[in-house]
């Protein structure tokens, strides 16, 4: 019961700060131009503009795929959940190693949210090393 209790308490959190990602990412995607220009400024206005194809697909993998994983841990106990937040957190390192020393990501989308990202990138990972070892400990199957 504990178990249960305590992949819950882990994973709907995670699951949250997922569902901002997606609607981050619709509102991104789609050059929502008040939207981007409320959290992101005049800099976030030419970072979005004409996003690349590659990067926007990136960006997608680093938000639809872990909701994805929750749900393969919660609902079904499932082990692939960690390989699938494997995807995930490997196309958000790509995306942002290549967007920080390439898109100007720094200086366009300003300190607080570049920081804001990589604390995210941060619990991806610890997300991801909570769902090996659910899997090392035979918790999810």
């Amino acid at each position: 019961m504990t178990k249960n209790i305590t992949v819950w308490i882990f994973s709907v959190p995670f699951l949250l700060i997922t569902c901002v990602g997606i609607k981050d990412f619709y509102q991104t995607m789609t050059y929502d131009e008040v939207y981007i220009g409320s959290h992101f400024g005049v800099g976030g206005l030419i970072y979005f503009k004409d996003y690349p194809l590659l990067l926007a697909i990136l960006f997608g993998i680093t938000v639809f795929l872990p909701p994805i994983s929750v749900v393969m841990v919660l609902l079904f106990r499932k082990k692939v959940a960690a390989s699938i937040m494997m995807y995930a957190l490997a196309a958000m390192v790509f995306l942002d190693i290549y967007t920080f020393c390439f898109r100007n990501r720094w200086q366009l989308l300003g300190e607080q949210t570049s920081i804001f990202d990589i604390i995210i990138l941060g619990i991806y990972l610890l997300y991801y090393l909570y769902l090996l070892w659910l899997k090392r400990k035979h918790i999810i199957n």
